[in-house]
């Protein structure tokens, strides 16, 4: 892990150095300009007032909020999903309150009772009791303004299970039709899911997002766990050749191992921004509630917080994730470093300063990175 956090901000330099540049390279006829200044825009005819996909404000939501004005504060974006009758109460009124945009979750209901797995796991459930609540909750919630996202339950379908698959292209079929604006929907998809598994999910889904939490398999230090996830979600969108959205669904659950508690802020960095170099445009924390054991609440909550500031906040740096225009034709070669070590072998450079240049025509970029943790 610290030579993983060594790296981070040379990396983190690059990839924004790299967007930077790509923005140059696109200005009006080729020409050189500002090197800021504004090129490539692949959302530039969205509204600036609605959540992606369907505007231009960063996805950054986590589940179930302790504190809504405190996460509108810290640069969330949006609030939910969440689990009981009273959360949901709490989330519609805090989020009218705070001017936020919530995830409002799909629990479908029949006799008084929720849909679980365990009825999908009989031989020839019904399904008709539970489509008509799921046009009545989607017909009577559809005229909120703050609502950006659907969230459909139980979660963690099983694609090898026809019930499952039943139910859930029947359930996006009746939240289609009842919801004049065509929200988006999503269904949380576990841990352990792979490429193959998701595909399903893929074609039928407008964002695909599952857990990616490293602690959960035994694996902390593993972090590239996360990479993994989202490439796994891009490449079944991919293989289901849909418009799907890729999502970041980072960890904030467990208290950590002191190992972990040291490098928090910088663990809390590393998961949102390699998901989101790897493909993913939102970030759903899982979860924002407080838990007993869990002291870390707040440490973990503070560094998330820091992350949604520098992507949703004035340097809006989120929407070069959404709208910027990858380049692998950029090269990257160390123009000076100085080892940290001089007992590392020559093939090894630790550095604490390094001069990079960015080489793409018109012309090369040089980066000069900070100081990195030890």
């Amino acid at each position: 892990m610290k030579r993983m956090m060594r790296w981070l901000p040379m990396l983190t330099a690059v990839a924004l150095s790299a967007a930077a540049a790509a923005m140059e390279v696109e200005t009006a006829e080729g020409k050189p300009g500002n090197f800021f200044a504004p090129g490539y825009d692949a959302g530039k005819g969205l509204p600036a007032d609605q959540v992606y996909p369907r505007g231009r404000i960063f996805p950054f939501s986590g589940f179930a909020p302790a504190d809504i004005a405190a996460a509108k504060k810290a640069g969330f974006t949006m609030a939910g999903p969440v689990y009981s009758a009273y959360q949901e109460k709490k989330l519609l009124e805090g989020c009218e309150k705070e001017n936020l945009f919530l995830i409002l979750p799909i629990h479908p209901e029949a006799g008084g009772e929720k849909l679980t797995k365990k009825l999908l796991d009989q031989p020839r459930p019904d399904f008709a009791p539970y489509w008509d609540d799921i046009a009545a909750k989607v017909r009577r919630a559809s005229t909120n303004p703050r609502l950006a996202w659907w969230y459909l339950t139980p979660e963690e379908l099983r694609p090898w299970r026809a019930n499952d698959m039943a139910f859930l292209k029947g359930a996006l079929k009746v939240i289609r039709e009842n919801d004049p604006q065509k929200r988006p929907v999503w269904l949380y998809l576990p841990n352990h899911y792979t490429r193959e598994q998701m595909r399903v999910f893929g074609e039928t889904l407008d964002l695909v997002g599952k857990g990616m939490y490293p602690t959960q398999l035994g694996q902390e230090n593993d972090r590239v766990w996360c990479r993994w996830s989202t490439e796994s979600e891009t490449g079944a969108i991919l293989d289901a050749k849909s418009d799907a959205i890729p999502l970041c669904v980072p960890e904030m659950f467990r208290q950590p191992s002191e190992e972990q508690l040291a490098d928090l802020e910088k663990i809390v960095r590393h998961d949102v921004y390699l998901s989101l170099v790897s493909g993913a445009k939102g970030v759903v924390v899982f979860s924002l509630a407080e838990r007993p054991g869990f002291s870390a609440h707040k440490r973990y909550f503070d560094a998330y917080a820091s992350v949604a500031t520098e992507l949703t906040g004035e340097r809006k740096l989120g929407e070069l994730f959404l709208f910027g225009k990858r380049l692998d034709a950029l090269k990257v070669r160390t123009l000076s470093a100085r080892s940290r070590s001089r007992s590392m072998p020559e093939s090894t450079i630790s550095t604490t300063r390094t001069n990079i240049r960015l080489s793409h025509r018109p012309k090369s970029v040089t980066v000069i990175s900070g100081r990195f943790s030890s």
